[in-house]
């Protein structure tokens, strides 16, 4: 009688700490699929704005002939910044150094009069703009989804289970609008 009921008790123990692991990689492994649903929509907002510089590029180069420099600087940063997918330190600062050559290029084009006429400049920076506001409002989300994915992976139920089945912690983005 006695060793049934240790033997239901271990049974017992043994059936919860299974139905917690299961329940909590379950959990964790929604929350970071979260994460990373929310990341693709943030990186489609980069891709277009990727896909839109080149235009502007080649506006820009239509009316100032002496910004080869700049252009450059932002091909360059382009290139850098497609390379990387994921949230990192370098895409991170690929990301904020390419919005500043951009607001650079904004800012040599309302120097140029020709340019704030030209139909094609004005629409790609309407564009670039709202790409821009709606990235940073995907950036949100996504930084939200990261903040409840790290801090539960680190909750007391749940952090030996990110340790033991390799959980890892995962980046905010700040995008600089």
């Amino acid at each position: 009688m006695l060793s049934t009921n240790i033997l239901i008790l271990i049974g017992t123990a043994v059936f919860i700490i299974i139905l917690w692991t299961v329940i909590g990689i379950k959990h964790l492994s929604n929350l970071s699929k979260n994460t990373d649903q929310v990341w693709n929509n943030v990186n489609v907002k980069l891709k277009k704005r990727y896909d839109l510089l080149p235009l502007l590029i080649e506006t820009i180069r239509i009316y100032k002939k002496d910004a080869e420099d700049m252009i450059s600087t932002c091909i360059a940063l382009r290139q850098k910044a497609v390379l990387k997918y994921y949230p990192d330190a370098e895409k991170l600062e690929a990301e904020h150094n390419l919005t500043q050559v951009i607001n650079q290029l904004f800012y040599l084009g309302i120097s140029v009069k020709e340019l704030l006429n030209d139909s094609v400049y004005l629409e790609l920076r309407k564009e670039i703009d709202e790409l821009e506001k709606s990235t940073d409002e995907n950036t949100k989300l996504f930084n939200e989804a990261v903040r409840k994915y790290n801090s539960t992976r680190k909750s007391i139920f749940l952090i030996l289970l990110s340790l033991i089945f390799s959980f890892k912690e995962k980046n905010i983005f700040e995008f600089e609008v």
